[in-house]
């Protein structure tokens, strides 16, 4: 059987203003583009780390569990802090 695929997880980070910044400031935009990255690969970590902790991240999981209120309910992700 095809099961569907597991949950997929977002997170949307702080917004990031790019206005001042001039495009031909090269040591600028590197300065940029690597706060950018650092946020974004923290933001993935975090995910990553509480998709381990999910306790209905598998397809059966989740179906057991919306299943006992008969489909009433979804199943709730992880908390968020």
């Amino acid at each position: 059987p095809v099961l569907p695929p597991p949950r997929y997880y977002f997170l949307f980070g702080q917004p990031v203003d790019m206005a001042a910044l001039d495009a031909a400031d090269t040591r600028a935009a590197a300065h940029a583009y690597a706060s950018v990255r650092a946020a974004l690969e923290s933001d993935i970590a975090w995910l990553l780390e509480r998709r381990q902790h999910d306790p209905h991240a598998g397809f059966a999981e989740r179906a057991a569990y919306e299943a006992a209120s008969n489909w009433a309910r979804q199943a709730p992700a992880f908390p968020i802090v």
